[in-house]
């Protein structure tokens, strides 16, 4: 960056009309520099998505990646260790300590569920873990009604054997 004493003592040695020229030069780095609009038109997209192969590995190392809000898609004939290769990938990273990584499937139907992992600097990367969603709630709960059926049924089973088991044995004693 220009230091303004270099432009100032420059301002002391020019003409008038040099003089105004340095002056709206200095008023345009100004403007540029002070500018909060975006004026080299950067996008989010090119800040934030990631094109570099080497994420296509979950074993990649989690200090790699920048700190922010981040995003790269798994190529289906990439994609190592993820819970499914076709989908993207979402990462939230405040600090080396504050790193959460989201797989969402693309287009499956059959398993459209998220799953979540963390990235510990000291130790590595968690496990995936999948997030319950509603379907699994009611699939469970479905589960848990059936168990109950087949508990009280085995019950009613129990408890004719034993009355069984109690009339051999008074046929027994007599």
């Amino acid at each position: 960056m220009i230091s303004m004493s270099i432009i100032k003592t420059a301002r002391d040695h020019i003409t008038s009309s040099e003089r105004t020229k340095w002056n709206e030069a200095e008023s345009k780095i100004n403007d540029h520099v002070n500018s909060k609009s975006n004026p080299h038109n950067v996008t989010t997209k090119q800040i934030n998505l990631i094109n570099d192969s080497a994420f296509q590995d979950a074993s990649y190392d989690g200090n790699n990646y920048p700190d922010g809000i981040s995003t790269f898609p798994l190529l289906a004939n990439e994609a190592i260790g993820y819970p499914g290769f076709y989908g993207g990938i979402l990462n939230v990273k405040s600090t080396q300590y504050r790193f959460a990584q989201f797989f969402l499937p693309a287009g499956n139907i059959k398993d459209p569920r998220i799953s979540i992992r963390y990235w510990y600097h000291s130790q590595g990367w968690t496990d995936f873990m999948t997030l319950v969603t509603s379907t699994d709630l009611e699939a469970a709960e479905k589960q848990i009604d059936t168990l109950k059926q087949q508990n009280a049924s085995l019950s009613l089973q129990v408890a004719r054997l034993q009355a069984d088991i109690e009339a051999i044995k008074g046929g027994a004693s007599s």
